[in-house]
């Protein structure tokens, strides 16, 4: 809806034009000002494609209005009306570029011709910045394409254009899905990002399973570091999503750096997914920190892993075979056959400790192990193994107590940041192990989870208080209205403002029930 702001210092003008555009049945949203003071603060503030001016008014005449107004918005489209005897006075508002001047008093069919002329200049004028920004953006992807993958081929006229644009990125996003995510999907992704990112970036869509996210800014105009902004968008996808995704970031560096280079950069990054299983989430300098971080020695962490099988501690059986698996899984320099022999030695103490086999029946899933073809399989296997002795273990014991501890931190601090990471290291859980352990339990995923107790304590503010909206959406950890109000309607059916009227309704007719009862 177009909006008209009407401005003039006598109330029974402005009362008199808004009744004539409803009587002339015009769709427009109607803001009064009474002097040309306030109509130019209003301007300042918001958007209006009408401005509605009479000439001769106190603090600021209509032709100092249009002015100002027209530095803060030179699209604005303008309608004079004044009495004869300012006519001429009037005539100066042609090199303001007036798009109407009607005489006092105001005749219903010129009123009327003049609207409608204006608001078709106003709605091509839209039509033309839709279609320039569309072309706009249709050139400034093509010269993406071209500089990520042939920079080197880039014409002077190209680079020129690149400049215009204002292409020069200090961080970019590549986030990579299992399957044909973008043929799937029945809604834009990047309007779904753009809300679930608070930041400001530039969106390319790369095939059927990619996407690049394209950062001006750095670190330092975030609240974020880029790796937390990462790993809250990968929460987001796969909780509300249900989406497997990968996301590798590029350097910082030097926002000048070659485009070319910081894609090269982040594909190679991520060939990571297919041999590093314990995150979604790759940057250089992080990957190269943990791959050299010095690990216990093989027989140091053999001998624990043995103490914690004795023990029953699953969590830490899992945290340390999580260890021995990374270890192995980010270098190079051990052979298969050895690697297989850790394992199996392992796998023979877990068995031994957990299983009622015979010697038989152990070397058969020995041999199991020996035929792994990647170290995925020998995990595999052994967290399985894991998992079903586990099982056993908790349909006799006291179960699921660090999952409890999970739940009760969930609904405590459900208004702070939460992800799998920070919760994993509450009850020294690998994120991985976590995730798996909690939906065996729950029957839910962990943020689904999370989901559900912010939307419970939600449900129970909207109907119970008269808190605002927004206050509510703060209130249960959601930092962007759309976002919750979105996930609000998906919970419960409706919006937290329709619902809030149809259980004050339906309140209120058992009250009226009961009194008549």
């Amino acid at each position: 809806m177009l909006t008209i702001l009407i401005v003039d210092d006598e109330k029974e003008e402005l009362e008199g034009i808004s009744f004539l555009i409803d009587k002339l049945g015009f769709k427009l949203y109607k803001v009064f000002a009474d002097n040309g003071n306030q109509a130019l603060e209003y301007l300042q503030n918001h958007k209006v494609d009408i401005l509605f001016t009479d000439i001769r008014m106190p603090r600021m005449d209509g032709l100092e209005l249009i002015k100002l107004a027209k530095n803060e918005n030179p699209n604005l489209k303008i309608i004079i009306y004044s009495g004869y005897a300012d006519f001429a006075y009037a005539q100066s508002a042609i090199n303001l570029e007036v798009s109407e001047y009607i005489l006092k008093p105001i005749k219903v069919e010129e009123f009327e011709k003049s609207l409608k002329r204006v608001m078709e200049r106003v709605k091509r004028t839209e039509l033309e910045h839709e279609l320039y920004s569309q072309t706009a953006r249709y050139a400034q992807n093509h010269l993406l394409y071209k500089a990520l993958n042939h920079s080197d081929s880039l014409s002077e006229a190209d680079t020129k254009l690149l400049e215009n644009f204002d292409i020069c990125y200090t961080k970019l996003f590549l986030l990579e899905f299992d399957q044909s995510f973008f043929d799937i999907i029945s809604f834009r992704f990047e309007d779904w990002i753009a809300e679930a990112i608070p930041y400001p970036f530039d969106y390319l869509n790369l095939n059927v399973s990619q996407c690049l996210l394209l950062f001006k800014g750095g670190e330092r105009d975030m609240r974020k570091s880029f790796y937390e902004i990462a790993m809250d968008l990968y929460d987001k996808i796969e909780g509300d999503l249900g989406y497997t995704c990968y996301i590798a970031l590029s350097s910082e560096g030097n926002r000048n750096r070659n485009l070319s280079e910081k894609f090269a950069q982040l594909e190679r990054l991520m060939e990571y997914r297919f041999f590093v299983s314990y995150t979604r989430i790759f940057e250089e300098e992080k990957l190269l920190e943990e791959i050299n971080t010095p690990s216990p020695g093989d027989a140091l962490l053999l001998d624990k892993i043995r103490k914690e099988v004795s023990a029953k501690d699953f969590n830490k059986i899992y945290m340390y075979v999580d260890l021995l698996f990374q270890k192995y899984q980010n270098k190079t320099n051990y052979s298969q056959l050895y690697v297989k022999f850790v394992f199996s030695t392992l796998y023979h103490a877990i068995i031994t400790e957990f299983g009622e086999c015979s010697e038989d029946e152990i070397s058969l899933y020995i041999d199991k192990l020996y035929r792994c073809s990647d170290l995925l399989d020998l995990k595999s296997i052994l967290q399985n193994t894991l998992q079903e002795f586990e099982k056993r273990e908790e349909s006799s014991g006291d179960a699921g107590h660090d999952i409890d501890l999970v739940k009760k931190y969930i609904e405590k601090h459900y208004q702070e940041e939460l992800n799998l990471y920070s919760l994993a290291e509450k009850v020294y859980l690998s994120p991985s192990h976590l995730c798996a352990r909690f939906k065996r339990i729950t029957g839910f995923g962990i943020n689904k989870y999370i989901k559900n107790v912010r939307m419970e304590r939600a449900e129970q503010l909207v109907v119970d208080t008269n808190m605002k909206i927004i206050d509510i959406c703060e209130q249960v950890g959601y930092h962007n209205l759309s976002y919750f109000c979105q996930s609000y309607k998906e919970h419960f059916g409706k919006t937290p403002e329709k619902y809030r009227q149809h259980n004050v309704k339906e309140d209120r007719g058992a009250g009226k029930n009961k009194e008549e009862i």
